[in-house]
């Protein structure tokens, strides 16, 4: 080989082995930046909290309402006792939110008439009347009354929305249900964590209404105690005695001290609770006799289902046998002690009705013909459509009750690339280019060259 042919080819090598070597320099350096994404400075990770409930911007649909939302106290140094809770601490501004029962929130028995909560003093004036638009209020000094929303926020009741679900269907009398709470703000009293006692009294009265206003009563000024684990909640109740079917009658109630939940297990946190309020296998006595067959019957308190005997009404706070027995739990409550809300009672069983899917697509290769049932796996007991409308067991045809309920579909959506995407991508050409570079210089060095004719190849 010739002496220039050589440094040529030479000069070749060297040139596309430092190419290589460049190349896997950029590839390695583009695998690091790929590494793990450090967190931003001072950025914590996100927690899940449930919605803080909030007062609605929207006008209440009754006419006597403002748009104004209503007052709240701002929490003071003293107004939130501390977490460790070592001495009785002042409160102010505590807040107590109710939905009372399901049933309260329901389609009544007489399907042209729907249960549901006012604020104030909710009076329809004469006995088989139903409670109009005016005559009814979202708000009345402390009382609001709430509606969750679709989105598990809270927003001010409107008048057209208590005939209707979160999600917007009619509510009915199994479910699904308005989903309406009761709000008392300003509360005022102590809190003994250490002691693990505590008297919050709420000013202000709000009102159930039943078959739409023939028979209604009101709670005034609730009163919470806690001791020994263990809570009650009192009120003042009054309204109007009535007779659904003599509906000549209709005269103002004898206001009376009452308890109307009982808290068999309270646990006073460092920012509020949340409790059940006893039912199960509590016995009381009324108008009709109790059903005390198979499981969840019980009562709401002797002293509250006894007061509203003469209103007709007390056989919806205890089990009769109705197929509506399951309706009549009270649900969870929760009491704040500052304006800013401890997470409010998620929605029970039959709350939040099973979604309906409408799906014109072609079946799927090997799907099952038209008219065909499927092969699904067994649906457990609670998700089965008589549990999620709170229908007790018998309630429903067998083959009703066996049928097995489609899981929620679910959106794929793509995800945008993000700089480690980019990076590995990098990293990958940088490691092919520096790898093709090198297998070049290879064949490069193992090609020869030719000598010219008649010269004889030096060594």
């Amino acid at each position: 080989m010739r002496r220039p042919e050589r440094r040529t080819r030479a000069a070749a090598v060297a040139g596309l082995l430092v190419a290589a070597l460049v190349s896997l320099l950029i590839g390695l350096a583009g695998l690091v930046a790929a590494g793990p994404a450090a967190a931003e400075p001072g950025e914590a990770p996100e927690e899940s909290v449930s919605p803080t409930p909030e007062p609605s911007p929207e006008p209440s649909e009754s006419p006597t309402e403002t748009a104004t939302p209503s007052p709240t106290t701002p929490p003071s140094p003293s107004a939130t006792p501390s977490a460790g809770g070592s001495a009785p601490v002042q409160v102010a501004g505590a807040v107590l939110r109710w939905g009372v029962s399901n049933q309260t929130n329901a389609r009544s028995h007489n399907p042209g008439a729907i249960n549901f909560l006012a604020a104030g003093v909710a009076n329809p004036g004469r006995g088989g009347a139903t409670l109009k638009q005016k005559q009814w209020r979202a708000r009345s000094g402390n009382v609001t009354i709430e509606k969750r929303t679709a989105s598990g926020r809270w927003r001010t009741a409107t008048w057209a929305g208590l005939e209707t679900s979160p999600a917007g269907a009619d509510i009915g009398v199994y479910g699904p249900f308005s989903d309406h709470t009761v709000v008392l703000r300003k509360g005022a009293g102590t809190v003994d964590r250490a002691a693990g006692t505590a008297r919050v009294t709420w000013k202000g009265t709000f009102t159930v209404v039943y078959y739409g206003g023939n028979t209604v009563f009101t709670v005034t000024d609730p009163t919470l105690d806690v001791a020994d684990g263990a809570g009650t909640l009192t009120a003042t109740l009054g309204g109007f005695l009535a007779d659904r079917t003599d509906v000549s009658k209709w005269q103002p109630a004898t206001p009376q001290r009452v308890r109307i939940a009982d808290l068999p297990q309270v646990q006073l946190g460092a920012l509020g609770f949340t409790a059940q309020p006893a039912y199960e296998g509590v016995t009381a006595t009324g108008s009709e006799p109790q059903d005390r067959a198979g499981s969840g019957w019980g009562a709401f308190p002797q002293p509250f289902v006894s007061y509203l005997q003469p209103f007709g009404v007390d056989q919806f706070w205890y089990s009769t046998g109705l197929q509506s027995d399951p309706t009549k739990r009270p649900l969870p409550l929760s009491v704040s002690y500052s304006p800013k809300e401890v997470a409010a009672p998620a929605p029970t069983a039959g709350d939040v009705p099973a979604p309906e899917v409408e799906n014109d697509a072609p079946a799927a290769p090997g799907a099952p013909a038209a008219g065909a049932a499927p092969a699904l796996p067994a649906v457990p007991a609670a998700a089965a459509p008589r549990a999620a409308a709170g229908v007790p067991a018998g309630a429903l045809p067998q083959a009703a009750a066996a049928a097995p309920t489609l899981p929620n579909a679910v959106q794929l959506v793509a995800a945008p690339a993000t700089d480690s995407d980019t990076a590995a991508a990098s990293s990958g050409a940088g490691w092919f280019l520096g790898g093709a570079l090198l297998l070049a210089a290879a064949l490069l060095l193992a090609v020869p060259i030719p000598s010219p004719t008649g010269s004889r190849p030096t060594s």
